[in-house]
């Protein structure tokens, strides 16, 4: 295991140890660490910028809090510790909508395969045809 898989595993197990997860961005890329702590079932306090909007939906599998409000952070951290019902829903959805992002990401990667296999075959038929016209067939490779 090389030092950056290293420091994901343990990163992921952190979170697996951690009741709420909370994830601050303003207002640029989402990070990996979001769907990685979706992916373990972790419970999201997240800023509601338009990166995090994407992925949450707040009330369904996380809360959504303005970025710069201690109070609200406070407020949606303290509510997720005290109520294991509504951080189990948070949870379950989360880890649910991270599961169902990677499947969709494999079946687009495998579409996108399958098509630059097709567009290759193409494109060598296509070389194979124009060595024909041009008269290169005979020639020594």
């Amino acid at each position: 295991m090389d030092h950056s898989s290293a420091a994901a595993h343990q990163f992921r197990g952190i979170l697996q140890l951690s009741k709420v997860h909370v994830y601050l961005t303003y207002p640029f890329v989402l990070s990996w660490s979001l769907i990685e702590a979706m992916s373990v079932g972790a419970s999201i306090v997240a800023s509601g910028t338009a990166p995090v909007r994407e992925v949450i939906v707040d009330g369904v599998n996380g809360r959504l809090i303005d970025f710069f409000s201690v109070d609200e952070v406070v407020d949606a951290v303290v509510q997720l510790l005290i109520n294991s019902d509504v951080r189990s829903k948070f949870s379950r959805a989360a880890r649910g909508d991270a599961v169902a992002s990677l499947r969709f990401a494999e079946a687009r990667l495998m579409a996108l395969q399958s098509e630059l296999a097709v567009c290759q075959t193409a494109r060598f038929a296509y070389i194979k045809s124009l060595r024909g016209e041009l008269g290169l067939d005979n020639e020594k490779k």
